[in-house]
């Protein structure tokens, strides 16, 4: 199907009182993909422009068009649900294409005011501006127990990849002002920008029970999702952060700065602004250039409770196990924070924390600690020496619904085990686990 705006594989602009039900374009069992092509915007796998609810439908579609391309649809114009509906087959390990030339691009639906549950796409993505996995502009509304897979079998430079050259790219939504619950990303992301993240590129809505990485291998590992960008505000759940909660979600990624000049990388979040964090877990490896954390790359406010970071964290400047710079002004804010990975730098590095605003310390009465020995973690920053923990303290410390003596790899006989951890969502199930920690010591 080939057109100009509004083209669609089954209907180019759909009427608000006529649903889409049980469709599909292409052939699923069979594989068999086809092609949707339009030289303007609105264009979609099923209908290039719809307003009613899109339910148990399938597109085996590679789509292309400019603005407001989606592997199901170009943009919903109204507040409607897609329920159910797959793009690609992760069956027969089949992906498909969404490709536009501007912004608004999505796996599912280049724009939504609306929500969704129940959908699965296998699709590379790639535009400009407000790029997602599953919906490029979430405006409002709410997705929930959706993903966005990869195919099995494959190795990191070959699977799926979430790609945009301007800002707001994310591995499900690229700017997401609705909310997510139970959504997870496998997909890599790379983004050209600012605002990159292996959920959302920019938030303002809540998350809850959300995950970035790899499916389950056989042994129970959990491969890291690479999250890479030439811009600023970086993480590996979420780029930019601007209020609302984030709750019981994982990372388990590897952040990258593109172009080594970046600032603001985390491994759950590149700049927080606004909001919480509250029982979250990252793990893998952050790199940037400036401003680069475990959990948040700038913590500009926010209230964080029960957060683990085991991630190692490297860059130039204001580098730090929880956040590469604190800008609070007082001892509020993070309690039951625990920092395992070891963070390396230049210029203003700490186990906690690169720098933090002048007057502010963290305190061990808030149960806030990081792992320290000779040569790991050693900074001696006046602002957390008293929250220091040897390997054997740390061991003896019971963390919300963790101890740490039965997870962290201290021992190298323990990298690779499936750790009990809850709180991590996979394909609609809840995983007994959080997967791998990563080498450490």
């Amino acid at each position: 199907v080939s057109g100009a705006n509004y083209v669609g594989g089954l209907c180019g602009y759909r009427c608000y009182n006529c649903s889409i039900n049980g469709s599909m374009v292409g052939e699923k069992d069979a594989s068999r993909v086809v092609s949707v092509v339009g030289t303007g915007n609105c264009v979609g796998g099923l209908a290039g422009s719809n307003s009613p609810g899109i339910n148990g439908c399938a597109s085996m579609a590679n789509v292309s068009g400019a603005s407001h391309v989606g592997g199901v649809t170009g943009e919903v114009r109204s507040y409607s649900a897609i329920s159910n509906t797959t793009v690609g087959n992760t069956a027969s390990n089949t992906a498909v294409t969404v490709a536009g030339q501007g912004d608004n691009v999505g796996g599912l639906a280049g724009s939504t005011p609306g929500e969704g549950t129940g959908d699965v796409v296998l699709a590379s993505v790639s535009g400009a501006s407000n790029v997602g996995g599953l919906v490029g502009d979430l405006s409002s509304g709410s997705f929930s127990n959706s993903r966005v897979a990869c195919r099995s079998g494959i190795s990191y430079d070959g699977r799926e990849v979430v790609r945009g050259s301007g800002y707001n790219v994310g591995g499900a939504f690229g700017r997401q002002a609705g909310s997510a619950n139970g959504v997870t990303s496998a997909v890599d992301v790379v983004g050209g920008a600012d605002n990159v993240g292996g959920l959302s590129g920019w938030s303002s809505g809540a998350i809850n029970a959300c995950s970035v990485h790899q499916d389950p291998g056989s042994g129970g590992t959990i491969e890291y999702t690479r999250v890479t960008s030439s811009g600023n505000s970086v993480g590996g759940l979420v780029g930019y952060r601007d209020s609302q909660n984030i709750s019981g979600s994982f990372a388990a990624v590897y952040v990258r700065d593109g172009d080594n000049n970046g600032n603001c990388f985390g491994g759950l979040v590149g700049y927080h602004n606004d909001g919480g964090i509250d029982n979250c877990y990252a793990t893998g490896d952050v790199g940037g250039w400036s401003f680069v954390g475990g959990l948040a790359g700038y913590r500009k406010g926010g209230y964080w409770n029960q957060n683990i970071a085991a991630v190692n964290t490297s860059g130039a400047d204001y580098v730090g196990g929880i956040a590469g710079y604190d800008e609070l002004q007082n001892d509020w804010g993070i309690q039951n924070c625990t920092v395992l990975g070891m963070s390396q730098g230049w210029n203003h590095v700490g186990a906690l924390a690169g720098g933090v605003a002048s007057g502010h310390a963290y305190q061990p009465g808030a149960n806030v600690h990081y792992v320290w020995n000779s040569g790991y973690n050693d900074h001696n920053n006046s602002w957390e020496l008293s929250c220091r923990l040897s390997y054997d303290q740390m061991a003896a410390q019971t963390q919300p619904r963790l101890s740490v003596a039965d997870t962290h790899p201290y021992s190298s006989s323990l990298v690779g085990r499936a750790f009990p951890f809850g709180g991590v969502w996979a394909n609609g199930s809840l995983l007994p686990y959080y997967g791998d920690w990563p080498i450490v010591g």
